[in-house]
């Protein structure tokens, strides 16, 4: 049915012979209803206006998104019509990287907003990274006083002179995750470990394993120095930051990292050395297992559950409690840890990562990609528990960039999210698109024209070429070197 809705319900009907001509939006009733599962809703349009069911906050949510995109493309024409409709995923998630340039929370704001309107519920908040720390833990207040700042930015050929620093506070991280919970998204924060540490370890010099001075980062990359394994001191204070933590997000899940952690600094050290032996460990990528498993066992007593990276099932000694978001898997990993019961989170590099241009992932790539594994069976698919895309931001600087990069993928993301795969049609969803799409316009936000939605092969090969070419400068080939 060619209706302009974003993500496309799942049962809708109308005959298009009897029309409602106020404003939908003034017409709403709502009734809670416990038959409903959770997410669910149903709208039914009349001559009385609208009326909705739904057993909680989330699903009238979900169908007021729902009646505002009908009264932007129908405004005092909406057919009468009935819907019935509940996500494909319980998880829906989008990304935002805070570490390496930094955004306010008005800035922010706008990105929710626009996420809220196609019923993404999931917004992961990566908060610390080798480029910056940004967020205020109260006892540690060196990982904001000098964790925060970077001296400039030199992530490709766009060299920036000027510092680059910002953190947020508790009292604006609570305000995020109040707007959020206003719109129905849980906030999950991101706290990187045992890698990409570097702004950590220059508040913190002691926590890595030689104690030497580390700078935070300037450019992008994957560096040695990292957490250490080894020093009980490093998981007390891993213990005290997540007690801050815990106040702050109410969230179920929190984010602990555990992607491009080089070892070379832990098969040089005392400290780890004797840890690994102590606990007849195989291995280093079991040590991280280790690592990550008490962090995961802390957040438990804090009754939330631990999501990790793929790179974490490495060891093959990660606790079967713990969720993994796969954005590159090895040896079909991730497929292995659902086919036993693990919980996965899809961010496919390929397709999910917003952050690469259109002629390397254009919108049709992004929207017609299969989340669930074909080798998993019907049975076990529910542990595929959605879908997150992610925004990297070495390369976006500012709002306006950002939402240029992330629209209109993020939507063909929402709606893989959302509707079975058997209601999708990607000819019918870019229709539906460049309908609903103008919609963030009003948010204060931008996005490409259609014509460069998906590019023909020329101008991809153009774009790449670019693209790549501006992601490299002599600093950033000689830490490759390094």
């Amino acid at each position: 049915m060619n209706i302009n809705l974003v993500p496309m319900p799942n049962e809708i009907y109308t005959d298009y012979k009897l029309f409602f001509r106020k404003s939908i939006m003034e017409n709403v009733s709502v009734e809670y209803d416990s038959k409903y599962s959770a997410e669910e809703y149903s709208i039914t349009i009349d001559e009385k206006g609208a009326k909705i069911k739904c057993s909680s906050k989330a699903g009238e949510n979900y169908a007021v998104q729902t009646l505002k995109q009908l009264e932007f493309s129908y405004a005092g024409n909406i057919p009468y019509l009935k819907i019935k409709d509940k996500p494909a995923f319980s998880y829906r998630g989008f990304m935002i990287d805070c570490s390496r340039h930094f955004f306010s929370v008005e800035e922010l704001k706008k990105i929710i907003d626009a996420a809220s309107l196609f019923k993404f519920n999931r917004f992961h908040w990566h908060l610390t990274d080798d480029q910056g720390w940004r967020m205020e833990i109260k006892k540690y207040p060196l990982l904001t006083e000098k964790g925060s700042k970077r001296e400039f930015s030199n992530f490709g050929r766009y060299f920036n002179k000027n510092s680059h620093e910002g953190f947020y506070t508790q009292s604006q991280m609570k305000e995020i995750v109040e707007y959020c919970r206003k719109k129905s998204i849980e906030v999950i924060p991101e706290i990187e470990m045992p890698g990409h540490t570097s702004a950590c370890l220059h508040a913190y010099p002691r926590l890595s394993c030689t104690a030497k001075e580390i700078p935070v980062r300037t450019h992008a990359g994957i560096f040695k120095d990292i957490l250490c394994a080894g020093k009980e001191e490093v998981y007390e204070f891993l213990f005290d930051i997540l007690e801050e933590i815990a106040l702050i997000f109410p969230s179920e899940y929190v984010h602990i990292g555990g992607d491009e952690a080089p070892k070379d600094r832990w098969m040089e050290c005392p400290h780890c050395k004797q840890k690994l032996e102590s606990l007849g460990l195989k291995d280093y990528e079991q040590l991280q297992g280790y690592m990550l498993n008490r962090i995961h066992e802390y957040l438990q007593k804090k009754g939330k559950k631990a999501i990790t990276w793929n790179e974490s099932l490495r060891g093959k000694n990660l606790e079967k409690g713990i969720t993994v978001q796969n954005w590159r898997e090895k040896n079909d990993e991730c497929s292995i840890r659902a086919s036993v019961g693990g919980k996965i989170v899809v961010s496919d590099f390929f397709h999910y990562y917003l952050d690469y241009p259109l002629g390397m992932t254009p919108l049709k790539k992004t929207y017609m990609y299969n989340p669930v594994p074909a080798v998993l069976p019907e049975s076990l698919r529910k542990n595929i528990l959605g879908v997150e895309a992610t925004i990297w931001t070495e390369f976006i600087e500012n709002i306006d960039n950002m939402s240029m990069m992330s629209f209109p993928r993020l939507a063909a993301v929402a709606e893989t999210g959302w509707t079975q795969k058997e209601d999708k049609s990607y000819i019918d969803f870019k229709h539906r698109l460049i309908q609903v799409l103008p919609m963030i316009k009003k948010i204060g936000l931008k996005y490409p024209d259609p014509s460069q939605w998906d590019p023909n092969f020329f101008k991809s090969i153009i774009q790449v070429l670019k693209f790549v070419n501006n992601m490299y400068n002599k600093e950033t080939l000689r830490a490759g070197k390094q």
